[in-house]
């Protein structure tokens, strides 16, 4: 994936439970780098104690979720709220309740509560996406739109979000859909997608030899 095997001159990146995470140094300053490529896998505490030494330790945070498909709404969420202050409405959930194309209940609401521990919602943060980023990933976008000090870089998500379903039909089709519709907190649906705060595009790495999207990111937080 984009990311992960770039930028070899900074402090060697290590992975733990699937999750890179390193350093970058630009200009004088450290920017802790990590990349979770999907959300089916809960971190530990342990985890998050590595994650935090290093995020702890730099200026700002270059959080990379491109190409990552999803999982876990709840953990997502969870995520999320290592990047809040407080309590806050995120979207809304709304599920089928008859027959009929729009028969949907009422809108209910999604909040995120800060976490209990690891605290990084004082971090200047970059979110960085792409079109790759599906489901619980592009929820995880939406979440982060309402995080104080997170700006997303990069490109829209690829969409989706809703929570699937699947039934085998008598002639071995598998039917795969979601079963909920999920909106933001202006009760648009995301599920084309979430827009990033700033465009940017990876370049041509081979011969540049860095990620435009990352670099985008640092000259963002550098401000």
């Amino acid at each position: 994936s984009e990311g992960k095997d770039d930028y070899k001159g900074d402090k060697a990146f290590k992975t733990r439970s699937g999750v890179i995470y390193g350093t970058i140094e630009r200009d004088g300053k450290k920017f802790a780098y990590v990349y979770y490529d999907d959300f089916s896998t809960n971190l530990l505490d342990v985890d998050f104690k590595y994650l935090d030494a290093v995020i702890k330790d730099a200026d700002a945070l270059i959080f990379d979720i491109r190409n990552n498909p999803g999982g876990s709404g709840l953990l997502g969420l969870q995520m999320t709220g290592h990047f809040v202050k407080e309590k806050v409405l995120v979207g809304y959930s709304m599920h089928k309740n008859g027959k009929g194309y729009d028969d949907f209940e009422e809108p209910s609401e999604m909040y995120v509560e800060p976490a209990e521990k690891y605290d990084w919602s004082d971090k200047q943060t970059a979110l960085l996406t792409n079109r790759g980023v599906y489901s619980t990933a592009n929820l995880f976008a939406s979440a982060m739109k309402h995080a104080p000090n997170v700006i997303q870089v990069g490109q829209i998500t690829g969409g989706g979000g809703g929570l699937p379903m699947t039934h085998f039909l008598p002639n071995g089709w598998h039917l795969f859909f979601s079963s909920n519709v999920l909106l933001d907190v202006n009760k648009n649906h995301i599920e084309p997608g979430v827009a990033p705060d700033v465009e940017a595009e990876i370049g041509d790495y081979q011969t540049t030899h860095k990620d435009g999207i990352v670099e985008k990111a640092i000259e963002e937080l550098l401000k």
